[in-house]
């Protein structure tokens, strides 16, 4: 059975839409170009708002905060029973595990 004019116009449209809208940009660039666009990410994501800048000693300060946390997390475990209690609790994974996490086809059934 051949579906109706207007649905196979209508499931063609949406297909090409959904693999346009999926398609990766694979121009083929150099790899300075490839190197200044990681340049840029970088600067964007490590920098500071307002100076536009990647704060000096950032790793020192990273590794100040860790230590300090690190030890806020310790004392925390010692006096609090509760903590202890739910970290012992295990968990079971419930599914489902036959569900991608991506649609990659469609169908449409006119029944």
């Amino acid at each position: 059975m051949s579906l109706p004019l207007p649905i196979a116009i209508l499931v063609a449209i949406t297909s090409s839409l959904l693999l346009n809208s999926c398609a990766t940009n694979n121009s083929g660039g150099d790899a300075a170009t490839a190197l200044q666009g990681r340049r840029e990410y970088e600067l964007m994501k490590y920098r500071d708002p307002a100076t536009g800048r990647i704060p000096e000693n950032i790793r020192q300060r990273e590794q100040e905060f860790i230590r300090a946390f690190d030890a806020s997390i310790k004392q925390l475990e010692t006096s609090n029973k509760q903590l202890e209690d739910v970290q012992t609790e295990t968990w079971t994974r419930r599914g489902p595990w036959n569900i991608g996490g991506r649609t990659r086809a469609h169908l449409l059934s006119i029944h």
